[in-house]
């Protein structure tokens, strides 16, 4: 059963509205060359309130991510 039909027909436009918006977001990253990613990750990075709630020492994945994986990984693409 497709459960977006029990949904209202403006709530079903919303919904298409917002795959139409991933999707596009999907296609403009993934034909973005490694030097403008990196640029990209970093301003959303600065962006995000995320990053920020977490000091360096805290012992969570989601400042794990944030704080090493993502820097790291930012690091190794700008030496690619």
């Amino acid at each position: 059963m497709e459960f977006t039909k029990l949904l209202s027909p403006e709530k079903q436009r919303q919904l298409a509205e917002l795959d139409e918006y991933y999707e596009g977001k999907l296609i403009q990253f993934r034909n973005m060359d490694t030097k403008n990613l990196v640029v990209t990750v970093k301003y959303f990075m600065t962006q995000m309130e995320q990053p920020r709630r977490h000091k360096d020492y805290d012992p969570t994945y989601d400042s794990t991510f944030w704080l090493i994986l993502l820097p790291e990984m930012i690091r190794r693409l700008e030496n690619v």
